[in-house]
């Protein structure tokens, strides 16, 4: 019943508390809602619209399925119009005497210098026969280095995965078929018996040294890219969910000047009933901001045109799980002598870090691996989990343990550290 009565008095001072009703609710909303109506669902996918300049000097089949595989994810320019190459002054270029590969890549390089491009992809020639011939050849990215970084990042492994896939395709339709001669990986004995054995009719019903198909794992579900419902709605909800720091850390220092917790320390009511009023609350008032972001983000997302998939159980379930976990983390900065400034420190790092402002597949080499430090990952993920494959209960289990697991150490600090006294 005492925690009760603090999670009670801590109710009616957030009603009286208008900024706080502002910070938890409208300003999440009002960063969120333009990245939602920006979206225009008959332009598809944001990085189909994104230019890459193409100039491929290689006339082969290889070269031809690259560029065919990059149009499907990015917008691909080439074979520039008159126009364009007037406008860049190259009408009298010798690279322009005729429409192709050397006119594009000037082309390509002017409009990088002026930055009006980003990238540009030069394909050289005997691509094609170099992979016939098992050689390597190196593609070139060029881009220009002070445009959007992110652009640019996803520029590159966009082009990376689909040279593999290029790749690995035309290795694979290769080797179909079958393989009666393995005698090049034998001894001169091995290959003269195999000459022997290969030389002889082969029965209708005669087996191969080795056979390739294609076929596809039963278990095998193509899945849904993050898209900007995906990505938005779960990075603002989870990375506001912890403003709630900031808010729980302050109100215990102004509790402690004003002799609050002193007159406390007279009734029955002891810490441990005062952090986990103070749980309530936070978890109650982050549930209901999540709540809020996700169901207007999900209106908001449909009526431009965002498909997505729901389970409200498991949306339920890590959202508390995501709560319990901001909520203790304020819980532990008020019980520290810490600044209160750096209690904005979770809200930035953690957004950072753990994939609410920029897929933590993005990140450098060198921080990736602390994104599994930070809990707001586990939430990110979960809640995407949640949205590209209507993951139910014990789909999103392992994310909402690793938050209640971050909730459980972050409070048995606070009970540990907190003096209501000092």
């Amino acid at each position: 019943m005492r925690i009760l009565s603090i999670f009670m008095n801590d109710l009616r001072r957030m009603t009286r508390d208008s900024f706080s009703f502002v910070a938890l609710l409208v300003l999440p909303l009002a960063l969120m809602g333009p990245s939602l109506l920006s979206y225009s669902s008959e332009g598809g996918e944001e990085l189909k619209s994104t230019p890459l300049m193409v100039a491929n000097y290689d006339t082969g089949q290889v070269s031809l399925d690259l560029i065919d595989e990059l149009g499907g994810s990015l917008l691909i320019e080439q074979n520039f119009s008159s126009d364009i190459v007037t406008q860049y002054d190259l009408q009298s270029d010798s690279r322009c005497a005729k429409p192709g590969a050397a006119c594009d890549e000037a082309v390509g390089r002017a409009r990088l210098a002026d930055q009006s491009r980003q990238a540009i992809l030069i394909i050289p020639e005997g691509l094609t026969s170099s992979f016939e011939a098992g050689k390597q050849t190196p593609v070139s990215l060029l881009y220009d280095p002070g445009s959007d970084a992110i652009k640019l990042t996803q520029i590159e492994k966009v082009c990376q995965g689909l040279a593999i896939k290029v790749a690995l395709t035309k290795q694979i339709e290769g080797a179909k078929g079958s393989f009666g001669d393995l005698s090049a990986i034998g001894s001169p004995e091995v290959q003269a018996e195999v000459d022997k054995i290969t030389s002889q009719p082969i029965a209708e019903n005669g087996k191969t040294a080795i056979h390739v198909d294609e076929v596809s794992p039963s278990s095998y579900k193509e899945e849904k890219k993050p898209g900007l419902l995906e990505t938005t709605v779960p990075g603002y909800a989870t990375m506001f969910a912890f403003v709630i720091v900031i808010f729980i850390n302050s109100w215990a220092r102004e509790e402690k000047v004003n002799g609050l917790f002193r007159r406390l320390l007279s009734t029955p009511a002891g810490k441990t009933d005062l952090l986990g009023g103070k749980l309530l609350y936070g978890i109650l008032i982050n549930f209901v901001q999540v709540s809020v972001l996700f169901g207007l983000g999900l209106v908001m997302g449909s009526s431009r045109g965002m498909e997505f998939q729901f389970n409200i159980p498991a949306f339920i379930l890590i959202s508390l799980g995501l709560s319990a976990c901001a909520t203790t983390l304020g819980l532990l900065f008020a019980s520290t002598k810490l600044p209160p400034s750096l209690a904005f420190a979770p809200l930035f790092v953690g957004a950072i870090l753990g994939g609410c402002l920029l897929s933590v597949d993005l990140l450098p080499p060198y921080l990736y691996p602390l994104s599994y430090l930070v809990p707001q990952r586990y939430a990110v993920m979960g809640y995407q989990d949640l949205l590209i494959r209507n993951a139910d209960v014990l789909s999103v289990l392992p994310e909402t343990g690793f938050l209640i697991v971050f909730a459980l150490i972050f409070f048995g600090i606070a009970v540990w550290r907190f003096d209501m006294l000092d």
